[in-house]
């Protein structure tokens, strides 16, 4: 029996990207930024609540720090989990600039044979993750990001939106669905995957 189609984002959604982010520039800074303070998804965000260019500050700590970044809790546990019952595909609009590394940092939190397979939206012929999905026959979208939310919602597919300071203005809407947590995210694949079948 074919399994059903999970795509999940990486940063928001496994990894705790921002909040690292945050984290970083706090201490190096002495500022006193919370995660609560980033409410747009774009990272370019955090660049105009410090003032200053800290863009290439960050693609360089990135580089060189990718594996302190921590998946969010129950994270690893459900990827588990829902691999045993369907096809995970990663999709993530981070750049291919960190492709190996990234690879790397799943294999080290995930292990290698949880995903069917990693895609990197820049090096796909797709140019949103709503094509892809729709092309994959994805039944299932985990993201935090509103506009990737939105555009796969509007093809007719599952998104379970990761709730973050970044997408509270995103309303619940047909398929939209709002998650608070790993484990509700599991669940509620689970109970949709019932209704559909």
């Amino acid at each position: 029996m074919t399994k059903s189609k999970i795509a999940i984002d990486i940063d928001g959604v496994l990894s705790k990207t921002m909040e690292h982010f945050v984290d970083y520039i706090n201490a190096k800074y002495n500022t006193s930024f919370q995660i609560e303070d980033i409410n747009e998804y774009e990272m370019n965000n955090l660049q105009k609540k410090v003032s200053f260019d800290i863009y290439e500050e960050l693609i360089n700590y990135i580089k060189h720090n990718l594996f302190l970044f921590e998946v969010y809790e129950e994270a690893d546990i459900m990827i588990r989990e829902l691999a045993l019952h369907y096809d995970l595909y990663i999709i993530t609009s981070r750049s291919s600039l960190f492709e190996q590394a990234t690879i790397e940092w799943l294999y080290y939190y995930f292990s290698y044979e949880v995903f069917t397979q990693i895609h990197f939206l820049e090096t796909t012929p797709y140019t949103c993750k709503s094509e892809f999905c729709e092309n994959k026959g994805v039944e299932f979208l985990l993201e935090d990001a509103p506009h990737y939310a939105d555009a796969t919602r509007a093809k007719g597919i599952y998104v379970l939106l990761f709730s973050r300071p970044w997408n509270q203005e995103v309303e619940e809407c047909g398929k939209l669905l709002r998650v608070n947590g790993w484990r509700e995210a599991k669940e509620k694949i689970i109970e949709l995957s019932q209704v559909a079948h």
